[in-house]
């Protein structure tokens, strides 16, 4: 009889961090958002010398996000419409986070008045439950939680 291997060791560890970077249009609203809704505090933020690109570094825990404000920057290529459409363009589609209790955080959110892209639910044969969001500019999140 043979053995079953090992899994082998996470080559991110078995709990990486988060980090991504969004490019935005309004940095003062995205900082807000992002600190004042879903409590990420503002790490360090200014101006890049020379390049005139607008920036905030925000954390939460061992999550990051960089937020950067690009001079004459166009609008999104393909903004979602309505909660079921698909992007047409290709690229990051939406970010989010695993969380320790979602159903404190799905009330949380509640209580200050977020509209919710999707309601707390458990998909299908899912191991977990989840929700979703958009930020002040479009940007799908969702958050995930047993």
């Amino acid at each position: 009889m043979s053995e079953i291997p090992a899994a082998p060791e996470p080559l991110l560890g078995a709990s990486p961090a988060t980090f991504f970077t969004i490019s935005v249009a309004d940095l003062g609203a995205m900082v807000a958002f992002y600190r004042d809704v879903l409590g990420f505090a503002v790490h360090m933020e200014g101006t890049i010398p020379g390049r005139e690109i607008g920036f905030a570094l925000l954390t939460s825990g061992r999550a990051m996000i960089e937020l950067l404000r690009f001079p004459n920057s166009d609008a999104p290529v393909a903004p979602l419409a309505g909660t079921g459409g698909a992007p047409s363009a290709r690229g990051l589609f939406k970010a989010g986070w695993v969380v320790e209790n979602v159903d404190a955080v799905y009330a949380a959110l509640a209580a200050r008045g977020v509209a919710f892209w999707f309601p707390l639910m458990k998909p299908e044969g899912g191991p977990y439950r989840a929700f979703g969001l958009k930020d002040p500019e479009g940007n799908l999140l969702q958050l995930f939680g047993v």
